[in-house]
């Protein structure tokens, strides 16, 4: 396992709608993306077992569906490019990565196969923390803090 559910975590977790051991990932979803190129490796499967579908449009949603089939720079309609582009990226992370969710609808996230988690803006990547645990510590609390505050702004109306 590349991380640790500690109790804090899972407070936040909770809070965001997570449900201990249920499993968030669907098969469909995985063939989806898979048809878009990208290959599943277990430290993706395990995360997004985990926390697929959590999050919210205002911030981070993990989705690996929308960050696997619309995330590109490239002619998405071209299969070889496709598969030539996420090679280029993969070799640069030194290792595979998948596709996990985006920032505000258009920022893809995506993980490796140490755990790593990381964002894309422009041409730009942006890890999460310097951890495996790290980076789920700092995502789940970022989601936490923009679910609080949206909260906020609807009782405040």
């Amino acid at each position: 396992m590349t991380f640790t559910i500690t109790e804090e975590l899972k407070d936040q977790l909770i809070f965001l709608g997570w449900s201990e051991g249920e499993n968030r990932l669907s098969p469909d979803t995985v063939n989806e993306v898979e048809k878009a190129g990208w290959k599943i490796f277990p430290a993706a499967e395990e995360f997004l077992r985990e926390f697929e579908g959590l999050g919210s449009w205002a911030g981070v949603i993990l989705d690996s569906l929308d960050a696997g089939t619309n995330w590109t720079y490239f002619d998405q309609e071209d299969p070889l490019q496709v598969l030539e582009e996420n090679r280029r990226i993969e070799h640069f992370y030194l290792g595979r990565i998948y596709p996990i969710g985006c920032f505000n609808g258009w920022a893809p996230y995506f993980i490796n196969e140490s755990g790593f988690i990381f964002c894309i803006v422009g041409d730009i990547s942006h890890p999460i923390a310097s951890t495996p645990q790290g980076c789920i510590e700092k995502l789940f609390a970022d989601m936490t803090w923009v679910r609080q505050s949206e909260l906020q702004q609807r009782e405040n109306q």
